[in-house]
C-alpha cells in the first residue's frame, strides 16, 4: 500500500482543484458570451422602442443604427479580445516542489470601462430621446398643486417605461466604476500576485 504523504496531498489538491479552475474559466467565458447576448437584446429592444416612439423618423433611425452598431462592436471587440488574450502572461511557479504556473489576466486595465462608456453613451441617448418625446406629449394637469404635477409626472415615467430605462442606465453605471482601476482593489490584487509569483521563479 502506497504510503501517504504531505506531497501527495499537495498533488491531488493541484489536480483536482486545476480541473475546478478550469470549469470555472469555461462558465466564465460562457457568461461573458452570454451577458454581451443579452446588452445586444435588450439595447436592441430599447432603441426600437424610442424609434417608434419618435414617430419612425429616417433620421432618428440613422442616428440609433449608428450608435448601436457601434457600440455592439466594441462590447463584441473587448469580449473577443478577453476570451482571445486572456492569460497570456505566464509565470512559472514551484511550490512544494510540484511545478505549477499562474495565469493573470493581461487585459489593459480600461478595456472594460472603455466598454462601459460605450455602452453608457448609447443608454444616456436612448433616455435623452426617450424624455425628450415624454416631455413634448405631457399633458398639463387640470389641478395646479403640486401633488398633481408629481402625479402626472409618476404617470408619466410608468406609461413611457423610463424606470426600465434608468435602471439599465444605473446597472451599466455601476460596473463601468467599478471596473474603473482607481477604484478596481482587484487589479491591484492580480498585479501584486504576478509580481510576487514571479519572484518566486528568480
Amino acid at each position: 500500500m502506497k504510503k501517504f504523504t504531505a506531497m501527495t496531498l499537495v498533488y491531488g489538491l493541484f489536480r483536482y482543484v486545476g480541473m475546478l479552475w478550469a470549469l470555472r474559466t469555461i462558465l466564465t467565458d460562457a457568461y461573458m458570451v452570454i451577458e454581451v447576448i443579452m446588452m445586444l437584446l435588450l439595447q436592441g429592444m430599447m432603441a426600437i422602442r424610442v424609434y417608434v416612439l419618435l414617430g419612425k423618423s429616417k433620421r432618428v433611425r440613422a442616428a440609433l443604427f449608428i450608435g448601436f452598431f457601434t457600440t455592439q462592436v466594441i462590447n463584441l471587440s473587448v469580449v473577443v479580445s478577453v476570451l482571445a488574450r486572456g492569460g497570456s502572461l505566464k509565470a512559472n511557479i514551484s511550490v512544494f516542489g510540484v511545478d505549477t504556473c499562474y495565469k493573470p489576466l493581461s487585459e489593459s486595465p480600461w478595456v472594460f470601462p472603455l466598454c462601459c462608456s460605450a455602452l453608457l453613451v448609447f443608454e444616456l441617448t436612448l433616455i435623452v430621446l426617450c424624455l425628450y418625446h415624454a416631455i413634448t406629449n405631457l399633458k398639463r394637469p387640470l389641478c395646479t398643486s403640486i401633488m398633481c404635477y408629481a402625479g402626472s409626472i409618476a404617470s408619466l415615467i410608468v406609461r413611457q417605461s423610463l424606470i426600465y430605462f434608468i435602471l439599465a442606465f444605473v446597472s451599466v453605471l455601476v460596473t463601468a466604476v467599478s471596473q474603473a482601476p482607481s477604484l478596481r482593489l482587484v487589479g491591484l490584487t492580480r498585479s501584486l500576485l504576478a509580481a510576487y509569483y514571479l519572484d518566486l521563479n528568480y
